[in-house]
């Protein structure tokens, strides 16, 4: 028998549910927030995977979901599994003798009915079981507990501001709290917290506390345990902590709101290409842009807002010659640190320019003040060759020779191929139809024959003419 928990406003009422699958009951917690959570308790009907209770939820693509299980017996060791519509685990987690299985943030990828499926290889047991799902909303990851293990939550750009948005719940042991990265904040920004808990958590209204901290100190430098807005004026990397010392439990839920006003436009504070202006003799396949605040993920990552060209060999920019270099997708995701590659480097010497558009934004929206152009050359040291854009194939083989020709001066310009027979083992040189011309003869040791190329006296070659060998001609 399946027992089926109903929210209640006061706690949590069971339900007689039918035995095999059941469906989940679910709330949206605030109301409209994207937020929903589900909870049942049961005791295991046997030992195995085929006396495992199925419960089941309609979801939609894009959904994520985080579930924990609590035995009430530690050595049964709960088994926690997410079946997709197909049925098979897309999540999974195994618990130890403290009775607890948790997985968090799985990825729900297409429409349809999943299944939380939780069984016991060792022992029965009663349990209880909660399930939250993000429709929108961040949920919170664990280990979260200090500022470098704090969660990022997903940003929603505002007018002249960002929002963040987390469920999280503080469970029994979850004495250190939970931890949210807000990243680099500049003086003039203000952060806004909204704390909720409701009718279906075991956290009362006054029992969590949020706190702001700056650059990974534990001591906050702003707390409280009601709806406040704090102001920024100290320039640093910022975290929240929320926490509680009362009512702390597998059913302790909040949802947190945080809206960050930010009218600083960013900058950009370093380039890793050569200074402006400067000339070089760096091989460059790769680069970071640094700015002086964390990017919007979507702006950053956008190659419309960056342009790295050659002037080409009239060395002026703006003309017919000029080349432009692919950019890799930088795959930006936080911090201030843009990472970009050339898709067929390195740059080749000459004049260089590597721009930024100013509709590349913040967080919160603002436009790159000012947009940057950054005017460099690179030079070769030396006498060492650089590898040109394209050398994948022998035709285009990047000579080693600064000025490369056919004459006998040590240096080569690239050869032409001919084809020959199966391993083409060994090649000699002599004359073989006596017209003073160079010939040449490969041994194919796979085809068992000789293949004779006869000169024409320019470097080139007619096509083979195969002879007959024994096995394996050397």
């Amino acid at each position: 028998m399946k027992w089926v928990v109903g929210w209640t406003l006061l706690g949590l009422a069971p339900v007689d549910g039918s035995a095999g699958v059941d469906p989940l009951s679910w709330v949206e917690t605030p109301a409209a927030s994207g937020a929903f959570t589900a909870a049942v308790t049961n005791a295991f009907d046997g030992i195995g995977v085929a006396q495992a209770d199925d419960w089941t939820l309609e979801a939609e693509a894009g959904d994520r979901l985080t579930a924990r299980i609590e035995a009430a017996v530690g050595s049964s060791r709960p088994r926690l599994r997410l079946l997709n519509p197909s049925g098979q685990t897309v999540a999974s987690a195994d618990g130890e003798t403290s009775g607890v299985a948790e997985f968090y943030n799985a990825p729900l990828a297409a429409p349809g009915t999943y299944r939380v499926r939780v069984y016991t290889d060792n022992q029965v047991s009663d349990y209880r079981l909660r399930v939250d799902v993000a429709r929108g909303p961040t949920l919170e990851v664990e280990p979260n507990n200090s500022a470098t293990e704090a969660n990022l939550p997903d940003p929603t750009l505002l007018a002249g501001s960002y929002r963040l948005r987390v469920a999280g719940v503080l469970t029994t042991n979850d004495t250190a709290g939970d931890w949210f990265d807000l990243g680099l904040l500049d003086p003039g920004n203000a952060i806004a917290a909204e704390l909720f808990t409701g009718p279906y958590s075991t956290l009362q209204t006054d029992d969590p506390t949020v706190s702001i901290l700056r650059d990974n100190h534990v001591d906050p430098v702003f707390s409280a345990n009601t709806n406040f807005t704090f102001v920024v004026t100290v320039r640093g990397v910022y975290s929240v902590r929320v926490t509680s010392t009362a009512h702390r439990d597998l059913l302790a839920r909040y949802f947190l709101t945080l809206t960050i006003t930010d009218d600083v436009p960013p900058s950009v504070v370093d380039l890793t290409l050569p200074e402006n202006g400067t000339t070089a003799t760096s091989i460059i396949n790769a680069f970071t842009v640094t700015f002086s605040e964390p990017m919007d993920i979507v702006s950053a990552n956008d190659l419309a807002h960056y342009s790295l060209s050659h002037a080409g060999p009239d060395n002026l920019f703006g003309t017919a010659d000029d080349v432009v270099y692919p950019l890799l997708p930088p795959n930006y995701l936080s911090g201030t640190n843009v990472v970009f590659a050339l898709g067929d480097g390195p740059l080749q010497p000459g004049a260089c320019r590597f721009t930024i558009a100013a509709t590349v934004t913040d967080r919160a929206g603002n436009p790159l003040t000012p947009a940057l152009t950054w005017n460099f050359s690179i030079e070769r040291l030396g006498m060492f060759q650089f590898e040109n854009r394209a050398n994948d194939t022998p035709a285009t083989a990047t000579s080693l020779s600064l000025t490369p020709a056919n004459t006998p001066d040590g240096s080569f310009q690239p050869g032409a191929s001919v084809g020959a027979g199966n391993s083409p083992y060994f090649v000699a040189a002599g004359l073989f139809n006596g017209d003073a011309i160079l010939d040449l003869a490969v041994a194919n040791f796979g085809s068992d024959n000789v293949s004779i190329f006869l000169g024409n006296g320019d470097a080139t070659f007619q096509p083979a003419t195969n002879f007959p060998a024994a096995n394996g001609p050397l």
